[in-house]
């Protein structure tokens, strides 16, 4: 479905890495999660994930047993389009502009679950 690309910086090397995302929804939803659940397992922080189960559509994208109990998650797509589309998504942001935009996205979805 789509590309997304990230740079990699070492004493040795500066490279551009591309990683191709899965063409379904539901494979793009477990691809993202797994990628979560991996780095946040590696923090030396007390949430670990135990385990995850993807949900039905029209539902919470995932069910987690984790080390503070089972949760929800629900994934939620950031890209700041204003109303033209993905062609014309800018590659910089302000970055307080574009964490009010997602705030903004944030308490919407939070307001629909509610």
């Amino acid at each position: 479905m789509g590309k997304i690309s990230y740079m990699r910086i070492s004493p040795d090397d500066i490279s551009e890495k591309k990683i191709d995302f899965p063409s379904t929804k539901e494979e793009m939803e477990r691809f993202i999660l797994e990628r979560f659940v991996e780095q946040t397992n590696r923090q030396n922080t007390f949430l670990k994930f135990n385990s995850y189960k993807q949900n039905e559509q029209d539902d919470f994208d995932f069910s987690v047993k984790t080390s503070v109990g089972d949760k929800d998650i629900d994934l939620m797509e950031i890209a700041v389009l204003k109303n033209r589309g993905y062609d014309s998504v800018s590659k910089q942001y302000d970055d307080l502009n574009f964490s009010k935009e997602i705030l903004k996205k944030n308490n919407k979805k939070v307001k629909q679950i509610w």
